[in-house]
């Protein structure tokens, strides 16, 4: 989720976004390796500046027991993008909702 877009009536309120819709086959990995493995890469993708063992215990076998891991197997997807220009009046993350009074200069 993008910013969140203020509007001047309710109806034109927004918010910028990024979506994925995927079709194919779910697998559950039941292979511990395999499991392992996907949830290594995982980790790898999303927090590459820390390393198991130095940063984080690395995954045990009790975690694996009780985790599913999935693999999709894609057949097709489509997607879309809802972005404003980056001046957009008022425009704000959620979580840092804007001074009232930057608010009123926007408008």
């Amino acid at each position: 989720m993008g910013r969140l877009l203020p509007a001047t009536t309710a109806m034109e309120f927004g918010v910028e976004y990024e979506s994925v819709v995927v079709f194919g086959q779910v697998i559950i990995l039941e292979n511990p390796v395999e499991a392992r493995h996907a949830l290594q890469r995982l980790l790898d993708k999303y927090f590459p500046h820390l390393r198991p063992g130095v940063d984080y215990r690395p995954i045990i076998e009790e975690e694996l027991n009780i985790t599913s891991v999935y693999r999709l197997d894609i057949d097709g997807w489509s997607g879309k993008v809802d972005k404003a220009e980056p001046e957009f009046p008022g425009a704000f993350f959620f979580g840092q909702v804007p001074i009232k009074g930057d608010q009123e200069a926007n408008r």
